[in-house]
Order: structure tokens, then sequence, then C-alpha cells
């Protein structure tokens, strides 16, 4: 079984799962690679590697920024867009290559969608967002997402982006998602009511992701501190969280004076600065794991405070190395957590709700024995082993069919 994972990036959220995805594959001696647009680390392969290629993927970049900005800009509740109208060869590069199974993850800028209507193998797509089953949105609360999207104007890009996956997914893809929240969104849409769904989480290798039994040490990180940790590529992304980053930190300081520091991953700028208090530790963006490894190990607790999220891979990292997660009640992210055992839904910002939580765990004198029990738990949902069988199964179903349709013909 040969298969070809394509991804925009090998980087960011969408990208590190593929790079996830593929890891667990080749440990388990299947033959599987990663396709890039654009290669950022050892874990991938471009699909092109001359400079014009490149060129035209920013060039499509580029003018998919200048369509949102032209046409989206006075509509508010859009957040970040795509298009994907131009199209490309690499449906004819793909066609050429050598695999039983096409994955996607995340594509924009690099497959159109007339180019995953041109693919003839078999395509299983992973959705990281909402944007296969939407107009142009990867996250939206509009409650009409789930309907018909009519003309509204002669240039409406939003009914063509629409319109043109209604067309593509005609095909019989195979549809898979991290989380239930994301899969009951896709059944439920107009697009993909009839599609084969099936709900398989990005997996996440226990042996990279682990408990060290001696704490490394971080000289801006003090010592004899209850730390409290936050991540997220983009601090500053409102779809992240950011306007309740200083309200949470602001009230816990004022919980427990002068007994938490606060820890961030992820790009700030100097708005994200004045959001946190003086008492935080900015790391910035991290791709190296074993640093995000030993972070998450010196951390107590990790907090999500995501307005709109599918299953951050984040959260599963920090469940992985015993970090308990408290997050507020929104998509995929409380399927991860298991009230009072791995983390706390948060329901209400409020100082009363904070001190309920953290009481708990603020007082806890073995810290150990709760990492531990929360580790073993993410071992049975999350491992790359369990992972890799559930995509196995569903790969030899869908090669099955594809070879009985191949005999009746």
């Amino acid at each position: 079984m040969k298969i070809g994972i394509f991804s925009t990036y090998d980087d960011s959220g969408a990208g590190n799962a593929a790079v996830k995805i593929n890891r667990a594959f080749k440990k388990k001696g299947i033959n599987s690679k990663l396709y890039v647009a654009i290669k950022k680390t050892k874990e991938s392969i471009p699909l092109k590697k001359n400079l014009l290629y490149i060129f035209f993927f920013y060039l499509r970049s580029y003018i998919n920024k200048i369509v949102a900005t032209l046409f989206f800009r006075h509509q508010s509740n859009k957040g970040f867009i795509s298009l994907d109208l131009l199209n490309t060869k690499n449906s004819k590069i793909i066609n050429n290559m050598n695999l039983d199974i096409i994955q996607l993850n995340w594509i924009n800028n690099f497959l159109s969608i007339s180019d995953l209507n041109k693919i003839k193998k078999p395509i299983v797509w992973r959705l990281s967002d909402m944007w296969p089953f939407v107009g142009v949105e990867h996250f939206t609360d509009d409650t009409k997402w789930n309907k018909k999207i009519k003309k509204k104007s002669m240039i409406d890009f939003e009914y063509l982006t629409w319109k043109k996956k209604r067309e593509m997914l005609k095909k019989n893809i195979s549809i898979v998602t991290p989380s239930i929240w994301l899969a009951k969104k896709a059944k439920k849409s107009y697009l993909m009511k009839n599609c084969n769904i099936t709900v398989i989480p990005t997996p996440i290798d226990p042996n990279i992701y682990n408990l060290q039994k001696e704490k490394l040490t971080q000289n801006s990180i003090p010592k004899n501190k209850f730390i409290i940790l936050f991540s997220a590529k983009y601090l500053y992304e409102k779809r992240k969280g950011f306007e309740y980053f200083k309200k949470v930190t602001s009230k816990l300081n004022k919980i427990y004076p002068d007994k938490i520091h606060f820890v961030t991953v992820g790009k700030y700028n100097n708005e994200t600065l004045m959001a946190f208090p003086k008492n935080t530790t900015h790391f910035g963006l991290i791709n190296n794991e074993k640093k995000i490894v030993e972070i998450l190990n010196l951390s107590n607790l990790f907090f999500i405070l995501s307005k709109k999220d599918n299953l951050p891979q984040t959260a599963l990292e920090a469940n992985m190395c015993g970090l308990p997660i408290i997050a507020l009640n929104v998509g995929g992210v409380k399927e991860i957590i298991k009230e009072n055992i791995n983390g706390n839904i948060l329901n209400r910002i409020t100082n009363k709700e904070l001190k309920k939580i953290i009481d708990k765990y603020i007082v806890l004198k073995n810290y150990q024995k709760l990492k531990i029990k929360i580790r073993k738990l993410s071992k049975k949902k999350y491992s790359s082993e369990l992972v890799v069988k559930k995509y196995l199964k569903l790969y030899k179903k869908i090669l099955s069919k594809n070879q009985n349709k191949l005999n009746v013909n």
C-alpha cells in the first residue's frame, strides 16, 4: 500500500498534523510520503522544486488576499477565508505518481477545487477546519452554513467557491475528521451530507511527548511557582481567544497573589505583550518538539481559551505529557477533557469559577501521580499505534471497494 499525503505546509497546525500522520505510518513500516507546496522541515518532499512553481504559489496566495480584501472586508463575521479557484497543474503530477491512496490535509493555495476533481486516485480528505464544506470561511458561526448557498450578485466568490465544491464532492471522496464535533458539522452540511465520514484523531507519539524523569531547567521560568501555559501559533488571533488572556491572567493573579507564573508559546506582538501581566515568560514560536516537551513538563496547567476550534494538537500533546487542560466549552476541545480527571471545562471566566477549578491543582501535593494518570488515558485514545490502525482499516475498505468496481467494469 502506497500512501501520498498532501499538505500546503509541513509546519503549523494542519502541517504538523500531516507530519505526525506520515511519521506514524513510516514507523509502522507503511510506504508513506508527505508532499508539500512549501517545504520547511526535513519531514516532507516538495511537489516541485523550481523557483517558478514557488513564485506562482505565492502569487495565488496574494491574489486570494486581494479578493478577500476587496469583496469581504465589509463582512465582519467572516474570519480567515480561502477561495482556491485558480487552477494548477498539480493534479497531473499526482495522477502520474505510483500511489494507491491520496490523503489531503490542508491544501489551500496548493490544490484548487478543480484540481481535486481531476485526481483519479482514491481520495481521503482529512479536514482541519470547516472550509471544505462551507463557502470561503475556515470557521463560521453563520446559522446558514449548512444550507444551500444562493448567488447574491454578478460577482459572488462565495457562491462560486461553494458551487465548485458541490461539483467536486460528487466524486466518491472519503472524509476524515479529527473530532466528533467536526464530523457532526460536516454531516449536517449541504455539501457533505452524503459523504462517508470517519473520526480519526491526530496521532501523538508517546515516545516523543512523554514524562521527563528529570526536569530540565529554563532560566526564564522561576522555580517554586505554579506554571500556567498558553500556546497557539498566533497568540494574537481572535479565534484563539486573545480577548480573554488579560481577563484570565489578571483574575488569577488577584486570586493567587505571587503564586503563579504564566508562560506563552507562539507568535506574539506588542498587543500580546500588553495583554499578559509582567509575571509572564514569552518563548515565541517553537518548532522544536524537544523544547515543546520540556516546557510542557515544566508546566502545571495548560489553558485553551479558543472561541472556535477543532481538536487542537497542543491539547493532545499536553495531555500526552500528563498536563491537565482547562478549556472553554467549544468545538472538539470538550471531547478531550474528562472532568476532574485530565482537566476541566471553564464555563464562565469569573473569579468564582476559576478559583473552584484551580484550587484543587494548586494545592496538589503529588502532581506526578496526576500526570501519570493523564498520560495513561491519553495513550489509550491518541497514541500513534492506535490511530494508524484506524487509518489502515479505512484504507483497506476504500481499496477493496475500488477493486470491486474495477472487477465489475
